[in-house]
């Protein structure tokens, strides 16, 4: 869904007048959006403190929020918001790993709109949705990359042969692809085989 059919906070907003604080803070739709505009993902996240931090790193200040009890940044120069993705980690020649490291991208704080709207539900299910891929992501293994892949790929399209050819090089990005095109219910089924094995 594109990001110009909600209304968002305005930078002077985000900056000055959000709820924060451990008792008090208020949560927030955070949107992750692409460069068509398009929202990819949504966190519920809770303002942790009342006031912007500094750092070197973010000399424009940044905001803390909290997102399953972890804490995750957003840039208020670049209106970025810290996630997770996956790399492949070269530690020696012998020792390559799957991480889950951190990454910042383009994002819009969304005013909550009313209970039982349109776009209210829409943005419930895509906090569920975007849950599910996280928690994905932090117990897959790059052994189970494919296999999980071709699961996830035969519940959304149907039966696949062996013959076919892979449609990315790439196992990590072939993984990716079918967990953002996979639906809640086949994310569900993914996330409960990984807490399983």
């Amino acid at each position: 869904m594109k990001i110009k059919r909600f209304e968002k906070y305005s930078e002077v907003e985000i900056r000055f007048h959000l709820q924060g604080g451990p008792k008090r803070g208020k949560s927030y739709f955070i949107a992750l959006i692409n460069t068509a505009g398009n929202i990819v993902s949504v966190y519920r996240s809770k303002f942790k403190n009342r006031q912007s931090q500094r750092s070197k790193k973010r000399p424009g200040g940044y905001h803390i929020f909290l997102v399953c009890n972890r804490e995750r940044n957003y840039d208020l120069k670049t209106s970025r918001f810290e996630t997770r993705c996956l790399r492949m980690l070269e530690f020696s020649q012998d020792n390559q790993q799957l991480r889950n490291v951190p990454q910042f991208r383009d994002a819009c704080i969304i005013k909550t709109p009313p209970y039982g709207s349109e776009q209210r539900q829409w943005l419930e299910n895509e906090v569920e949705r975007t849950s599910l891929q996280d928690q994905i992501r932090n117990l897959v293994k790059f052994e189970d990359l494919k296999i999980l892949a071709d699961l996830m790929q035969e519940a959304r399209l149907g039966a696949i042969t062996n013959n076919s050819a892979p449609l990315f090089s790439d196992p990590i990005e072939g993984f990716e692809s079918c967990v953002a095109e996979a639906s809640n219910e086949i994310l569900k089924q993914v996330l409960a085989l990984l807490l399983v094995t």
